[in-house]
């Protein structure tokens, strides 16, 4: 038997599994160049199914081929303060105000979208900050505000490919969820729990209060949650596992970005980002481990996030930039996906010339990435974003372009892998391969 140079004891298994692999390579017979060419293609189909939204890693960049799907021009204004979610079924439905006096919804659960319109509750106008939410037993339900006779709050609800709305009128005190004058916040949410229970945070306008109200118990309670001084504009609301609440809102007397919670059993509210004049526009939402994550615009007309991930409220950081007159962050809407990454749009405005631009931010990739979706006169206005389960996000928003006023939907499919992870996978399956090449030919030659 041969003496094997440079052999050790300690290194005995290794040497066994690459002389178990060097036979394995002489009975099959493949060429090297054929097996690399297989490892390569693996490793692509490997980054392809792994893209998943609940499998991906963030070192793995996508991108997001964006489409606009659909296209509703009833006639007049239509397409302002939109608001849209996705049920289980994965079928869309969008709430928004049609012709400045009405609330109108669509949805694809037939499998093309219809349009109707939500009559028979309201006398005036309505159709105003609308929010909408879609509970685990796929009911819809869209909270909105109604000018006349009596500026009220209500609550309308149907199952999906159900065709008969319901309507029950939540508070009717302080101008609920009204804007206000050259206010264009949004100034309503709605979410549902895990009972399939109700929970909205308002504005009320003419006490400046932020109030909350939830039919939790069975019936609907109504709580104001913060009434010193001018507070609760521009509000947001997420619920987490333990069907507590989590609201964001603009705290208008200090001009800081305020929070208020029920987690621990009593409202409690602060401030989070004391810099001067941000938070007028917020957007929250509730993770998987019930962390909260915040998007809102700051005083450089940038958007700015905070979370308490780590723990305690974050440093505010500046997810986009400042470009040219466009300010960004304007009315931001945010989404969270299966692996907890977030979506933000948002309006970019310059006013002068008057344009809005529509823009999508997301960290999808492990650090923040702005794009921008559609730039054309007026678009992007109003928007509202939603993730489906298998990784799309559509956008619902307002074009008020010369030639129509209409709502339009973008849908993103993702676009990976991108050439540049997989050649950098088919790279390092090819240095393998020749490692395995130059250790036979050693091997051999030592035997």
């Amino acid at each position: 038997m041969k003496r094997i140079t440079g052999f050790h004891p300690g290194r005995k298994n290794a040497f066994e599994a690459q002389t178990n692999m060097n036979a394995l390579f002489n009975r099959l017979k493949v060429p090297m160049a054929i097996l690399t060419v297989f490892i390569m293609v693996g490793c692509s189909i490997f980054i392809a199914t792994s893209s998943s939204p609940s499998t991906r890693h963030a070192s793995i960049y996508v991108d997001r081929s964006w489409t606009m799907i659909n296209d509703d021009d009833p006639g007049g204004d239509c397409g302002y303060w939109s608001s849209i979610a996705i049920d289980s079924q994965h079928h869309v439905h969008m709430v928004y105000e049609a012709g400045s006096t009405a609330v109108r919804y669509a949805t694809n659960e037939s499998g093309s979208f219809v349009y109707t319109m939500v009559d028979g509750w309201y006398s005036g106008a309505s159709g105003i900050c609308n929010s909408m939410a879609i509970s685990s037993n796929n009911k819809v339900y869209i909270a909105t505000h109604n000018e006349t006779p009596t500026e009220s709050l209500y609550v309308l609800a149907r199952s999906i490919y159900g065709s008969t709305w319901t309507s029950t009128l939540i508070d009717n005190t302080g101008d609920p969820g009204c804007p206000g004058a050259g206010n264009n916040n949004m100034d309503i949410s709605i979410a549902t729990d895990s009972n399939n229970r109700v929970h909205i945070a308002y504005w009320r306008h003419t006490t400046n209060d932020l109030v909350y109200a939830t039919n939790a118990t069975g019936v609907w309670v109504i709580t104001p949650i913060d009434t010193v001084g001018t507070v609760g504009n521009g509000c947001s609301l997420g619920i987490d596992s333990s069907n507590k609440a989590h609201i964001s809102y603009w705290n208008s007397t200090s001009t800081h970005l305020s929070y208020a919670t029920n987690a621990g059993g009593s409202w409690i509210h602060a401030n989070i980002d004391n810099t001067s004049n941000v938070g007028s526009e917020t957007a929250l939402v509730v993770d998987s481990s019930d962390k909260i994550h915040i998007v809102y615009q700051n005083s450089s007309a940038v958007l700015s996030y905070m979370t308490n991930s780590g723990g305690r409220w974050s440093v505010p950081v500046s997810i986009t930039a400042n470009v040219g007159t466009y300010n960004y962050g304007r009315r931001p809407t945010m989404a969270i996906d299966n692996s907890n990454y977030l979506h933000v749009a948002h309006e970019a405005l310059s006013v002068a010339p008057w344009d809005t631009n529509l823009i999508y931010t997301t960290n999808e990739n492990g650090t923040w990435d702005t794009h921008l979706i559609e730039s054309f006169n007026q678009v992007g206005v109003d928007p509202s974003i939603a993730v489906d389960t298998d990784g799309k996000v559509l956008i619902a928003a307002h074009d008020n372009e010369a030639v129509a006023s209409d709502l339009k939907l973008y849908s993103s499919v993702i676009v990976i892998p991108e050439f540049g992870s997989v050649a950098m996978v088919s790279v390092f399956a090819a240095v393998i391969v020749l490692v395995v090449m130059r250790s036979r030919k050693k091997t051999e030659s030592e035997q």
